[in-house]
């Protein structure tokens, strides 16, 4: 895979300074990362990603 442009990711509108997670699309993949590593990247397909979305809306990890 090859590295993806620092423009491109997304921050929350709640995010500090620092230590952020950053999220962007690329293809059909989400990708997610913290600011203070950026070169550390989870890829995430679709169906993975549609998947930890229903988890998250029906409260799966919840606290």
């Amino acid at each position: 895979m090859t590295q993806p442009n620092s423009a491109a990711w997304l921050r929350s509108t709640f995010c500090e300074a620092t230590a952020c997670v950053e999220a962007r699309r690329e293809g059909n993949d989400v990708l997610l990362r913290n600011s203070t590593e950026p070169d550390r990247v989870l890829a995430f397909d679709a169906v993975a990603w549609a998947e930890f979305r229903i988890g998250v809306a029906e409260g799966e990890f919840d606290l």
